[in-house]
């Protein structure tokens, strides 16, 4: 089965790495709700086209994790692979921080893509277990045909759509800094940026 040799390769890739597990989400740079094709890479790896879930590769077991909204789904587009369902909301379902947790030793190196994963994620498997971190983009490695990285034109909206121009609203946001004794302030989300 084609998402079996995928799953293979990303643990060839794994093991360049030397890690024990990769974790892969369903995000972008942004945390959208919405993601472009060239971070769809649960899907790519899993073959599960729901809108969340989270895969890990470990080097014994594939686990993709998923809400009620997508149980069913997940069973039919998972068939036949070695990936295993826990079915988020379930009881006795652990999280997959906590089955890394429960799964790896302490020092065992879990992969990342850090522009993606939460460090809020990464700080709460950190705070239960002594683990190594490792940053890197396994999909460019095992993904040939990836969709490439959206590339549209920026461009700014016309005040009548934002209330104020760019300039006010940055003006006012260095005056709220200011007050609060603050160098800077990181606004990632694309809404947010808008």
């Amino acid at each position: 089965m084609e998402i079996n040799k995928r799953i293979e390769a990303a643990r060839k890739s794994m093991k360049k790495h030397k890690v024990d597990a990769y974790i892969v989400t369903s995000s972008d740079y942004h945390q959208s709700e919405y993601i472009g094709g060239y971070f769809q890479g649960r899907e790519y790896l899993s073959g599960f086209t729901g809108s969340a879930g989270i895969l890990v590769i470990f080097n014994d077991e594939a686990c993709l994790w998923t809400d009620g909204r997508y149980h069913i789904q997940a069973e039919n587009q998972l068939k036949g692979s070695e990936i295993k369902l826990f079915k988020q909301g379930n009881i006795g379902v652990p999280t997959y921080k906590e089955y890394i947790v429960s799964k790896l030793a302490e020092n065992s190196k879990i992969g990342i893509d850090a522009k993606i994963l939460l460090s809020s994620d990464v700080n709460e498997i950190l705070s239960k277990k002594k683990f190594k971190i490792v940053d890197f983009d396994l999909l460019a490695e095992v993904w040939k045909k990836r969709p490439a990285l959206a590339a549209e034109k920026l461009f700014i909206l016309e005040d009548k759509y934002t209330g104020k121009s760019y300039k006010e609203k940055v003006k006012e946001i260095r005056a709220i800094l200011k007050e609060k004794n603050a160098d800077y302030n990181i606004i990632s989300s694309l809404d947010d940026i808008a």
